[in-house]
Formats: structure tokens, C-alpha cells, sequence
């Protein structure tokens, strides 16, 4: 029996064994700011690219049981160029369909662009009910969660907003996430 070739073998099947074992798992990226991560719309049919630098303040997180709330900046160093607001605060049960706006109760979503630095005006396009001063009884939308695991949060969403200062609606489609809970 020759056993230069079964030491060959051996080898070369305990290289492979160690390659395979570095693969990278997406579900364990750890930083939170590889590119397995998104988030995705189109604002009246231009596309929208979150910031997904790792930055105190914005991010997905659950506050509490039961809710799930997004803060998605454009550019984390200057929000006033376009920031998401998406917050699911009763009824967080992981995959599933959650409407914003009329019917969402008080889930709601909004796209805020400006700053209030230096005399500056916010606009507000907001899909949510109720009597606050950008509240309306307007926008609809839906955020479909299709996956909870491992602390990553992914899904699809869209919804009509409203702005209530201006009278203009803007249509938020096409969206989809894939991000880690902070």
C-alpha cells in the first residue's frame, strides 16, 4: 500500500475543511456597516440610499416589547438632505404586514428633508393619523417585516405621504431593508 497518496488526499481535504469554515456569515456581521445591509426607496421615483455608517441616533431599534422603529438618514453627517422615520409601536410580532396611515393606529412613517439650524424649515411627508401638527388623516402605507433573526430585521415597505404645510403627496415605493437592530 502506498501512502504518499492517502497523506495527499488527507491534506488536501483538511485545507478545504479549513477554507470552508472562514466563510462569512452575514447574519454575524457584527460592525454593522458591511455592505449586507440596506436600506432602499424611491422618493416620487428617485432613488433613496440610507447611510448605513454606523452612527449614534440612526438605525433600527426596538425600544420596547412590541415595537420596531427605523431612523434612516441619507447622509448621517447632514439628515436634513432626507430622513426616514418608520416606527411599528403597538403590535411588534416579527414577520408579518403592518399598515402605517389610515387604519395603522399609531404605526406611522415619515420622510422629513431640512433643518431647523439657522432659521431653517422642515418638511414633512407623513403617513400616520392623528391631531399633532404634521399628523393627517391622509398617507397610507404598509412595512412587511419578512424576516426577524439573529438581530437583523429585513423587509419591504411603501406608503403615500402627506404634507400637511404645502398640500403635496409624495409616493414612497419599491423600499426594502435589511438592517441590524442597534
Amino acid at each position: 500500500m502506498n501512502i504518499k497518496p492517502l497523506k495527499f488526499i488527507v491534506l488536501i481535504l483538511t485545507v478545504f475543511a479549513g477554507l470552508s469554515s472562514c466563510k462569512k456569515d452575514k447574519d454575524n456581521d457584527n460592525d454593522g456597516s458591511g455592505g449586507d445591509f440596506y436600506f432602499t426607496v424611491k422618493v416620487d421615483g428617485n432613488s433613496f440610499s440610507g447611510d448605513m455608517s454606523k452612527a449614534e441616533g440612526f438605525g433600527l431599534f426596538k425600544y420596547h416589547e412590541g415595537t420596531l422603529s427605523f431612523s434612516i438618514a441619507k447622509d448621517v453627517a447632514n439628515p436634513a438632505t432626507g430622513t426616514f422615520l418608520m416606527n411599528i409601536l403597538s403590535g411588534y410580532n416579527g414577520a408579518g404586514s403592518y399598515k402605517v396611515g389610515v387604519g395603522g393606529g399609531t404605526n406611522y412613517a415619515r420622510y422629513t428633508t431640512g433643518s431647523m439650524v439657522g432659521g431653517g424649515t422642515v418638511s414633512f411627508w407623513t403617513a400616520e393619523t392623528g391631531s399633532g401638527s404634521t399628523a393627517n388623516n391622509i398617507g397610507t402605507g404598509t412595512i412587511v417585516v419578512s424576516s426577524d433573526k439573529n438581530g437583523v430585521v429585513e423587509g419591504t415597505f411603501s406608503f403615500d405621504g402627506y404634507n400637511n404645510a404645502d398640500h403635496t403627496t409624495k409616493h414612497f415605493t419599491e423600499g426594502k431593508f435589511r438592517l441590524k437592530v442597534q
